[in-house]
């Protein structure tokens, strides 16, 4: 099942999605201005209030002989009382549950749009034995967290990728420091037969790893001359490697690599990493929030949308060819 075109899917989150979320702006900004409005009455009402009772309470009733100390509590009183008031309007008047989040209302529906075999698992995270295999991480998995991912069966194979947070940890001392961690977009592939020896194809160039360098890969692993840009390749089985990676899939691995080197809104690294071995693909991205819309952008901005939607499009489609 082929994925759709760029145009296809720009025209897709160009459309009905932004249209949700500008209605989602408008909710908003009428909450903010009930806010502001509220606030300006209760302002309004409440400090000519305020003064009102500090001179009652610090006088004799008729303004003479005021004494600080013996109305120095109301000010405390009525600010206790604005608070009480404004947290009971404001339940009823500005809040309202609005039936929206944004991975699920919004990324969700591109990821479905890409490729409808790919399903949203709100309940369900990766599962720390297939990061563990990827070999990302060159030692014992110390912690690890996912909360949501996408998986599908596309024809033989069965694809998820999500969100993961993970690191290892040796003990120092009476402490454990982690020695290297990744945080980011993690997919892994299953397929029916595993990929002769270890491959990995990584960034070169400027983009720097903290969390994973060729010196990792197993021993024997020799670098593959493929056409390919701003990327390397090393293989443990160069032979069986170089049939797998045909010119086609090659240009698909071109395609990966523009879609997250084109990355202008975020300051995150916008380099990957990808291997194939007898457990199966593996990708990985760092990237702090990845399905999350970043606080920068306005909220009826559909950039994150468009980023999203072009870097795993051209994943599945990685995936799917291999």
């Amino acid at each position: 099942m082929p994925v759709p075109s760029p145009e296809e899917l720009a025209e897709f989150i160009d459309d009905p999605l932004a249209h949700k979320l500008a209605s989602q702006a408008r909710i908003y900004w009428r909450k903010k201005r009930r806010n502001r409005n509220l606030l300006t009455v209760l302002f309004v009402i409440f400090i000519p209030a305020t003064c009102a009772t500090t001179l009652w309470f610090g006088t004799d009733g008729a303004g003479a002989n005021f004494e600080p100390m013996a109305a120095a509590g109301v000010p405390f009183a009525m600010a206790l009382l604005f608070g009480v008031v404004y947290a009971a309007l404001w339940v009823r008047l500005v809040a309202e549950e609005l039936p929206f989040e944004y991975e699920p209302d919004m990324v969700a529906p591109v990821v479905h749009f890409i490729d409808p075999r790919i399903a949203y698992r709100p309940k369900n995270g990766l599962a720390q034995s297939d990061f563990e295999k990827s070999q990302f991480i060159p030692e014992e998995v110390g912690e690890f967290s996912s909360r949501r991912c996408f998986d599908g069966s596309i024809r033989s194979l069965k694809l998820r990728f999500g969100q993961l947070e993970a690191s290892s940890a040796r003990r120092r001392g009476w402490r454990k420091k982690p020695d290297f961690s990744f945080r980011g977009l993690f997919a892994v592939a299953q397929f029916e037969r595993g990929f002769p020896g270890y491959t990995a194809i990584y960034p070169t160039g400027d983009q720097q790893w903290t969390w994973w360098d060729p010196a990792v890969a197993p021993d024997g692993a020799q670098a593959l001359e493929l056409n390919l840009s701003g990327l390397a390749a090393i293989s443990t089985d160069p032979e069986a490697a170089s049939e797998l990676l045909t010119p086609p899939v090659v240009d698909r691995l071109n395609t990966l690599q523009e879609a997250f080197s084109d990355d202008a809104s975020t300051t995150e690294s916008p380099a990957f990493c990808l291997v194939l071995s007898n457990d199966g693909c593996f990708f990985a991205h760092p990237h702090r929030a990845y399905f999350e819309r970043p606080a920068s952008l306005a909220i009826k901005d559909t950039a994150h949308l468009h980023r999203v939607g072009r870097q795993i499009s051209a994943l599945v489609g990685v995936i799917e060819l291999l």
